[in-house]
């Protein structure tokens, strides 16, 4: 990896960008909680979520025992969860 992982956010979460649109979608259902907001949001997380887990396949193939060491020390949304 061209760049150190080893302090900042990257040490909380492998994914902030896509942990804060989950908290952002959260946050959208207490303040507007009807069905349609709640599906689209639910829909947004699968898809998201499906995304997260195509670009750990990709690097791990690209990056290899780097990226799986960096996996097993942050978690994938917020510390080991």
């Amino acid at each position: 990896m061209d760049r150190s992982y080893s302090d900042g956010i990257d040490t909380v979460s492998r994914n902030p960008l896509y942990l804060g649109f989950i908290l952002i979608i959260l946050s959208s259902w207490f303040c507007t909680p009807n069905p349609i907001n709640v599906a689209a949001g639910a829909m947004a997380i699968i898809l998201h979520h499906s995304i997260i887990l195509r670009e750990e396949k990709y690097l791990i193939s690209d990056l290899g025992s780097e990226y799986t060491d960096y996996m097993k020390k942050t978690g994938r949304y917020l510390f080991s969860i």
